[in-house]
């Protein structure tokens, strides 16, 4: 069945008129239900291209908000913001911008914004353009924009970044002016109070200075005193002297130890340590203090080790006590220690006056002090809390304080414990006697520009034996060195000098290629951190801050002159040395004042360790050694040596003429022993007999036919008796092991002892190594 046109229905009206044309076209041959679908299908199209309008109309009312919002945001933020062309044509800027730049919409819109940009910034900004135009990525540039006549240039930090095209780029405008006022003023500030700083340390280094000069005489003239009179008057007087001397000299010392911290010349050496040991040391040392104030003194020990530097550790716990005993008064001070996790609290406790809570902050400050109005023998400068600190924060510990007035303070230090001991080698140095001997017949010449402290140098090394030449100026100490290529063998010098050069100068100067190991002492009164940096930069001397008392200026300079080899002389001229080891100080001295008396070469260590550190195979002499000493004793020093092929000869120290020790000493390759307590005439001879062994072989021939000859005079019970002396046995065992009585074996004793000629066991085991040795 088919329909002509006018059998379709009459279109929608709505129908375009190319819809129309369609139908029209395909009217013809067209079904009723193909037009119908057809119908309905363009009414679909028509209701879907409806909403997708109205979906366009609502993008776009939103689009333009968004776009309102951001002209909005962009006019009204408070950072300033300008869209620029590739040639830096401003082609928009907000209000922040516009007040920035101090100029009008009309006009920034045909300006390029390095119009506005100061000359000395533009170089920076052209090159900041060209970054955000090349590449995609945030630049940064700070510059200087151009401000009125009178008023200083505006800084800004710009922040760009290219748009999508590529073509134009936003810069972000922060202003940055007041922040570099500020910082300028700090900085001035700054400086202003480094210069303060400065200022400070000049008075204190030139108010030091010419303290020391006159303290330094004072040193002198009571040590020269002492050494000339014998009235035990006045040397109590010189005593008291001496210790009004070295509270003065202690005060200025405070100001040399914070130039010392300022300067970077201090330098922490952490190691592990036994705490007892140093508490041990100030429980013994401020007992005097305890006593004069009327106060109850105690110590809690600790058996921790900590890790830390000792020295400057007890600089600090000293200073902690001296302010806890000066502020206590018929109190208790208490020093104790608490282990807290893996640190371990040291604590200064006192029952004193208390500090206010307001007060703490302060105290620490420099020239501080709490008035004590009850109290005014209370002396000092402030500073000894100052020091507490710098060297509290030097050392990286934490220092806390508590305290109520009227009640007392606790200061606390926390150091970190450690697991052991860290071994230290402890180099040895000649006893004080044999320091003082090094001193005669040597050449010193002494630099000082002032007379009173020359003068008694002067007599301070001539009454030691020394010949001393004195000058005022490097000059002069340099024409009278240019004498000889060995004109002196020690120079005493002072830093500061008259004519310009410094002591470090004319140290320079003095040290040619004919001595360039000259010994030095450098003394100085100035304590400013420019000199200790130049001092502590400068090495091969001996540096002394003044004053310096007549007792450490003489050890400095034995401690120099032992080091060096006399005039004219050799290692072989100079004689073997006699090495003295044993651990108990003051045996080592005596040892060393008998032996020096008696024209020997003696030095002195306190043990085996720093023995076989501080001397070489190649030494000649002969050993003094104690059996029985701390870490490494005497019989494995000379097992050691032994295994080492070093045949120093060796005699050793045994305790009460301990038999059993000495066949022992012997066994370990000992030539000879001596018994404590020493007899001077034995000691001597036993040297004597060490240092011919080896060296004259008709001698010790000699001695070997002799220790034969008086042997072999024993009968074989004698013998037998010997031998069991030798192991060490009584008489009463003697006569059991041999089955005799007691009574022949104190026969027997007393005939070996006559034969061999023996005054002790110690000479009679002294015969039978002579005699073994002809085997």
């Amino acid at each position: 069945m088919t329909f002509n046109r006018r059998d379709i229905p009459n279109p929608p009206k709505d129908i375009r008129p190319q819809t129309k044309l369609a139908l029209d076209a395909i009217a013809p041959t067209l079904t009723v239900e193909d037009a119908q679908r057809l119908v309905h299908e363009l009414r679909v199209h028509q209701i879907e291209l409806e909403s997708q309008n109205e979906a366009l109309q609502d993008a776009r009312h939103e689009s333009e908000e968004a776009l309102a919002r951001y002209t909005e945001l962009y006019d009204f933020a408070p950072v300033g913001y300008v869209t620029l062309d590739r040639n830096g044509l401003i082609k928009r800027a907000n209000r922040a911008a516009i007040a920035l730049l101090r100029t009008t919409p009309e006009l920034s819109a045909s300006q390029r914004l390095g119009a506005f940009v100061a000359d000395e910034s533009l170089p920076d900004f052209t090159s900041f353009l060209e970054r955000i135009l090349s590449g995609k990525d945030t630049e940064h540039c700070e510059v200087a924009l151009k401000s009125g006549e009178r008023e200083p240039n505006d800084v800004v930090i710009l922040e760009g970044l290219a748009d999508i095209t590529g073509q134009d780029c936003i810069v972000a405008m922060v202003n940055i002016t007041e922040r570099k006022r500020a910082q300028d003023a700090l900085l001035r500030a700054k400086e202003i109070a480094e210069r303060a700083t400065s200022a400070k340390s000049r008075f204190l280094a030139a108010a030091s200075h010419d303290l020391r000069q006159p303290l330094q005489t004072l040193y002198l003239i009571c040590g020269v005193m002492a050494r000339r009179f014998d009235d035990p008057r006045l040397r109590e007087l010189l005593a008291s002297q001496d210790q009004a001397l070295d509270v003065m000299s202690g005060m200025l010392n405070t100001l040399l130890d914070i130039n010392q911290i300022d300067a970077g010349l201090t330098t922490p050496q952490p190691i592990g340590f036994r705490i007892a040991v140093l508490l041990e040391r100030l429980e013994r040392d401020f007992a005097f203090h305890a006593g004069t104030g009327g106060n109850t003194w105690r110590v809690v020990s600790s058996h921790l080790f900590v890790h830390s530097d000792p020295k400057i550790l007890e600089q600090i716990l000293r200073n902690l006590l001296s302010n806890a005993f000066k502020y206590t008064h018929h109190g208790k001070v208490l020093l104790g220690c608490r282990r807290r996790g893996n640190h371990l609290s040291i604590e200064v406790c006192d029952t004193g006056i208390g500090i206010a809570e307001n007060q703490i902050d302060s105290i620490f400050n420099e020239f501080v002090q709490i008035e004590t109005p009850s109290d005014r023998q209370n002396c000092g400068l402030g500073l000894g809390l100052s020091i507490v600190k710098r060297e509290v924060e030097l050392l990286g510990h934490t220092l806390k304080v508590r305290s109520q007035p009227g009640r007392g303070s606790v200061f606390s230090i926390e150091v970190p414990l450690a697991e052991a001991e860290t071994p230290i080698t402890v180099p040895g140095l000649p006893p004080f006697e044999s320091m003082n001997a090094a001193i005669r017949q040597r050449r010193i010449l002494v630099v000082e520009d002032d007379i009173a402290i020359s003068s008694m140098m002067n007599s301070l090394f001539t009454a030691e034996g020394a010949t001393v030449t004195v000058t005022s100026n490097a000059a002069t100490a340099i024409s009278l060195a240019a004498v000889s290529p060995r004109a002196f063998d020690l120079v005493v010098t002072d830093y500061t000098l008259r004519d310009g050069p410094t002591g470090l100068d004319l140290i320079s100067r003095l040290r040619t290629t004919e001595q360039p190991d000259l010994p030095v002492i450098l003394l100085t009164g100035d304590i400013s951190t420019t000199t200790l940096r130049k001092i502590g930069t400068h090495t091969g001397c001996i540096h002394m801050t003044k004053p310096v008392s007549t007792t450490q200026l003489l050890h400095a300079a034995g401690v120099l002159l032992s080091r060096t080899q006399r005039p004219g002389t050799d290692a072989r001229s100079m004689g073997p040395t006699i090495f003295v080891i044993d651990d108990d100080e003051a045996l080592r001295q005596t040892m060393g004042a008998l032996l020096t008396e008696e024209g020997r070469s003696v030095e002195s260590y306190p043990n085996a360790e720093a023995f076989l550190n501080a001397v070489g195979s190649t030494r000649e002499g002969c050993l003094l050694v104690d059996a029985v000493m701390p870490g490494m004793g005497g019989l494995e020093l000379l097992k050691h040596l032994r295994s080492q092929n070093r045949r120093l000869p060796a005699i050793v120290m045994t305790g009460h003429g301990d038999i059993t020790m000495a066949v022992t000493a012997m066994k370990a390759g000992a030539t000879d022993f001596v018994s404590k307590p020493l007899d001077p005439e034995g000691l001597l001879a036993a040297v004597d007999r060490a240092l011919e062994q080896g060296q004259d072989l008709a001698t010790e021939s000699i001695r070997r036919n002799d220790a034969i000859e008086r042997m072999s005079s024993l009968t074989p019970r004698e013998y037998d008796v010997l031998e069991q002396l030798l192991a060490g046995h009584r008489n009463k065992t003697i006569a059991h092991c041999l089955g005799i009585s007691q009574r022949t074996v104190e026969n027997h004793r007393a005939s070996v002892m006559r034969k061999t000629k023996s005054k002790a066991l110690l000479d009679l085991l002294r015969t039978v190594i002579d005699a073994n040795r002809s085997t």
